[in-house]
């Protein structure tokens, strides 16, 4: 949820779906975060 209460999960979703796959096209063993 943003401040003004908007839903953003589905892009949450979409956006983790897409690191994934790029992870595992690119076969990333690790990743560092911030």
């Amino acid at each position: 949820m943003t401040k003004d209460g908007t839903d953003v999960s589905d892009m949450f979703i979409s956006g983790a779906e897409i690191a994934l796959d790029l992870v595992l096209k690119n076969n990333i063993k690790i990743a560092i975060l911030k």
